[in-house]
Order: C-alpha cells, then structure tokens, then sequence
C-alpha cells in the first residue's frame, strides 16, 4: 500500500487516535500516582540499584523503538510497492493485470470524453478455452497463453496497451478510430491463428468497439460480449472444419 493511501486508510487514524488516548489515561495516572517524586525517593533511598538511570534509559528506549518502527514501516511500504507492481503488471510479459486496465479504461475513456480524440478496445480471445487445458494441461495452457500475449505485444501499434483480461482473453486499447481498428484486428487474427493452426481445440475470435460520443465504458465492455456471442456459430463452424 502507499504510503499516503496508508495515511488515509481507517486502520491509520484509529491507531493514532487509540495510542493518543492511552498515553493520555497514563499521563493522569502518573500525575495522580506522583511516579516521577516516587521513582526519585525511591532511588536516593536505593542508590546502589542505579534506579535514577531508569529515566534517561527509557527516554533512550523510546528515541531506539521509534527509529525500529520507521524504519521497519519503510521495509512494509518497499514489500507493499512491489507487491503492487507485480499485482499491477506481470513481470514476465509486461502485460497489465485486469486491475491496472480498468484503471486505464476509465482514463482512456474520460479523455476522449474531454477531447473527442477516438479509441476503440479489441478483444482477443481463444475459443474453447476449457477444452484446451483439458487436451493440453494448465501448463502447456499457459504457455500458450503467454506465447499469444507476446505475439499481441509484438503485432500491436503504437500508443496502444495491452491488458490480459481474463485468463482466456487480452484486452487491447488503440488510439484509432474503428475503421483503423478492425484492420489491425483483420490482421492480428490471421497472425495468431496462423499460430494456432496446429492445435485442433485452439482458434482466437477477435471483437472490436470503437468508442462514439455519449456511449459509456460500460457500454462498450457489454458490446464485446454481444459481438462474442454472435461470432459463435461462425467460430464453432470454423472449428469444425478444422478438425475435419
């Protein structure tokens, strides 16, 4: 977690608050109590025990604890920040998680909002993805995963990100307009199923949306979905003449 996420957070002001109080209740305890008269009778009554050296000790106590606690707080914000970034990112094909693009999405999409700049999402899917890793293992799945994530990498234009949506499917944000976009989709299906081509169970259905003034990002995610289910029968037919 950041650091000033951190400071926001309720966990933060609720131990501020509950450490203030309790020192607040000790401070009127040791005022009722007199400690600080005691500890001095005490010690000039007990002088060899060295009890006087309790007070600068503990004063040098608290100064050591609070330079631990900061800098152990250091070492949990460095763990955190990492974890964030692998959370974020995934450090082998440097694809963005689900979690850091729709972060992008909201800010690609409220900039064109503001400026009317187009941009359209493609989506690339592998078909039947079930069936794969029923064929071909998890492990062998995931290659295959990452070998399309590379290739989508490779083959995409400039300005444009790259977001591994699901564990079947990547997301790709272009800075064109929609004709522009299902050209580059045209192309970027015949080059991964191409790649595919001698895996009966595996073939990449692609949708594209290009954004239009007042649609909303909802909207144009539950367009992807509608344009997945129409191209099924198609898919389904293709796979058939695969296997045939």
């Amino acid at each position: 977690m950041d650091k000033y996420l951190y400071k926001k957070s309720d966990s933060y002001f609720k131990d501020v608050i509950t450490l203030l109080a309790f020192n607040i209740v000790v401070l009127f305890l040791f005022i009722q109590w007199e400690v600080l008269e005691f500890l001095y009778h005490t010690s000039r009554e007990y002088e060899h025990w060295q009890l006087d050296e309790l007070i600068p000790l503990s004063a040098s106590l608290a100064l050591s604890l609070s330079i631990f606690a900061y800098r152990r707080m250091n070492d949990v914000n460095k763990i955190s920040h990492a974890y964030s970034k692998l959370a974020d990112e995934n450090p082998l094909a440097n694809i963005l998680s689900r979690t850091a693009g729709k972060v992008l999405l909201q800010s690609w999409h409220q900039h064109a909002s503001y400026t009317a700049e187009p941009f359209s999402l493609v989506r690339v899917k592998i078909s039947d993805f079930q069936q794969l890793q029923l064929t071909y293992g998890d492990c062998v799945t995931e290659g295959i995963v990452f070998s399309i994530g590379q290739r989508i990498m490779q083959d995409t234009l400039v300005n444009s990100e790259v977001v591994q949506w699901h564990k079947d499917s990547f997301l790709i944000l272009l800075p064109n307009s929609g004709s522009l976009a299902a050209d580059f989709a045209s192309a970027l299906s015949l080059s991964l199923n191409r790649d595919l081509a001698s895996m009966a169970d595996a073939f990449i259905e692609i949708q594209t949306v290009p954004w239009r003034h007042g649609i909303s990002l909802k909207s144009m995610l539950g367009e992807l979905e509608e344009n997945s289910q129409d191209t099924f029968i198609e898919d389904s037919q293709r796979l058939f003449e695969r296997k045939a």
